[in-house]
Protein backbone atom coordinates (compact mmCIF):
# COMPACT_ATOMS: atom_id res chain seq x y z
CA UNK A 1 0.00 0.00 0.00
CA UNK A 2 1.31 3.81 -0.79
CA UNK A 3 -0.27 6.62 0.33
CA UNK A 4 0.85 9.98 -1.13
CA UNK A 5 2.52 11.76 1.96
CA UNK A 6 0.74 14.85 0.78
CA UNK A 7 -2.39 13.78 1.23
CA UNK A 8 -2.40 14.29 4.69
CA UNK A 9 -5.65 15.75 5.80
CA UNK A 10 -6.71 16.77 9.66
CA UNK A 11 -9.23 19.60 8.54
CA UNK A 12 -6.93 21.58 9.64
CA UNK A 13 -4.66 23.69 6.79
CA UNK A 14 -2.00 25.20 8.81
CA UNK A 15 -1.37 22.03 10.86
CA UNK A 16 -1.47 20.46 7.62
CA UNK A 17 1.37 22.24 5.70
CA UNK A 18 3.65 21.65 9.03
CA UNK A 19 2.72 17.94 8.66
CA UNK A 20 4.20 18.04 5.37
CA UNK A 21 7.10 19.97 5.80
CA UNK A 22 10.35 18.74 6.20
CA UNK A 23 9.42 18.75 10.16
CA UNK A 24 7.63 15.95 9.69
CA UNK A 25 6.74 13.92 6.85
CA UNK A 26 9.10 16.64 3.60
CA UNK A 27 6.35 15.80 1.38
CA UNK A 28 8.54 17.11 -1.28
CA UNK A 29 10.96 15.18 -0.71
CA UNK A 30 9.43 12.34 -0.05
CA UNK A 31 6.10 11.83 -1.76
CA UNK A 32 5.37 8.55 -0.65
CA UNK A 33 5.36 6.55 2.45
CA UNK A 34 4.91 2.49 1.95
CA UNK A 35 3.46 -0.69 3.97
CA UNK A 36 4.14 -3.72 2.26
CA UNK A 37 3.26 -6.85 4.22
CA UNK A 38 5.19 -9.29 4.99
CA UNK A 39 3.32 -11.90 7.28
CA UNK A 40 -0.16 -12.95 7.94
CA UNK A 41 -1.03 -14.61 11.00
CA UNK A 42 -4.68 -15.75 11.74
CA UNK A 43 -8.02 -17.45 10.82
CA UNK A 44 -11.69 -16.83 10.64
CA UNK A 45 -11.86 -13.10 11.01
CA UNK A 46 -8.94 -12.54 13.33
CA UNK A 47 -5.27 -11.84 11.84
CA UNK A 48 -2.26 -10.31 13.05
CA UNK A 49 -0.77 -8.76 9.42
CA UNK A 50 3.34 -7.90 10.30
CA UNK A 51 4.93 -5.46 7.45
CA UNK A 52 7.48 -2.80 6.93
CA UNK A 53 6.27 0.82 7.20
CA UNK A 54 8.72 3.11 5.42
CA UNK A 55 8.55 6.93 5.83
CA UNK A 56 10.91 9.34 4.51
CA UNK A 57 13.65 6.57 3.36
CA UNK A 58 13.56 4.50 6.73
CA UNK A 59 11.68 1.26 7.15
CA UNK A 60 10.26 -0.26 10.40
CA UNK A 61 8.47 -3.46 11.52
CA UNK A 62 5.10 -2.65 12.16
CA UNK A 63 2.43 -4.87 13.44
CA UNK A 64 -1.75 -4.53 13.12
CA UNK A 65 -4.32 -6.80 15.01
CA UNK A 66 -7.10 -7.00 12.12
CA UNK A 67 -10.45 -8.28 11.70
CA UNK A 68 -12.14 -9.14 8.36
CA UNK A 69 -15.73 -9.50 7.58
CA UNK A 70 -17.08 -10.54 4.31
CA UNK A 71 -17.14 -11.12 1.70
CA UNK A 72 -20.71 -10.04 1.02
CA UNK A 73 -22.30 -9.20 -2.25
CA UNK A 74 -23.79 -5.64 -2.59
CA UNK A 75 -27.01 -4.32 -3.89
CA UNK A 76 -25.08 -3.96 -7.50
CA UNK A 77 -23.74 -7.49 -7.54
CA UNK A 78 -19.71 -6.57 -6.51
CA UNK A 79 -18.04 -8.44 -4.32
CA UNK A 80 -16.35 -6.65 -1.34
CA UNK A 81 -14.76 -7.33 1.63
CA UNK A 82 -13.72 -5.05 4.87
CA UNK A 83 -11.15 -4.57 7.02
CA UNK A 84 -10.58 -3.11 10.39
CA UNK A 85 -7.31 -2.65 11.61
CA UNK A 86 -5.20 -1.50 14.64
CA UNK A 87 -1.57 -0.86 15.59
CA UNK A 88 0.95 2.16 16.72
CA UNK A 89 4.22 3.37 16.08
CA UNK A 90 7.41 5.18 17.90
CA UNK A 91 7.36 8.36 15.75
CA UNK A 92 10.98 8.88 16.58
CA UNK A 93 11.78 6.14 14.42
CA UNK A 94 11.22 8.27 11.68
CA UNK A 95 13.25 11.13 11.92
CA UNK A 96 11.08 13.76 13.20
CA UNK A 97 12.35 17.14 12.96
CA UNK A 98 10.50 19.05 15.49
CA UNK A 99 8.70 19.19 18.78
CA UNK A 100 8.80 21.55 21.61
CA UNK A 101 9.67 21.40 25.42
CA UNK A 102 6.19 22.56 27.49
CA UNK A 103 6.60 24.76 30.56
CA UNK A 104 6.46 21.27 32.82
CA UNK A 105 9.23 19.82 30.54
CA UNK A 106 7.56 17.50 29.05
CA UNK A 107 7.27 17.25 24.73
CA UNK A 108 4.20 18.51 23.54
CA UNK A 109 3.81 16.41 20.61
CA UNK A 110 4.11 12.10 21.62
CA UNK A 111 6.41 9.78 20.51
CA UNK A 112 3.58 7.21 20.39
CA UNK A 113 0.81 7.05 17.11
CA UNK A 114 -1.90 4.73 17.20
CA UNK A 115 -3.18 3.68 13.64
CA UNK A 116 -6.76 2.97 13.11
CA UNK A 117 -7.46 1.54 9.59
CA UNK A 118 -10.96 0.86 8.18
CA UNK A 119 -11.12 -0.15 4.27
CA UNK A 120 -12.92 -1.67 2.30
CA UNK A 121 -11.94 -3.48 -1.04
CA UNK A 122 -13.97 -4.20 -4.34
CA UNK A 123 -13.28 -7.12 -6.41
CA UNK A 124 -12.49 -6.20 -9.83
CA UNK A 125 -15.37 -7.17 -12.76
CA UNK A 126 -14.18 -9.86 -14.66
Amino acid sequence: MTVKTASVDTREEQRDAHLRSPDFFDAETYPDMMYKITRVDGSGSDYTIAGELTIKNITHEVTLQAEVTGPVTDPWGATRLGLSAAGKLNREDYDPKWNVVTEAGGLLVGGEVKLNIEAEFVQAAS
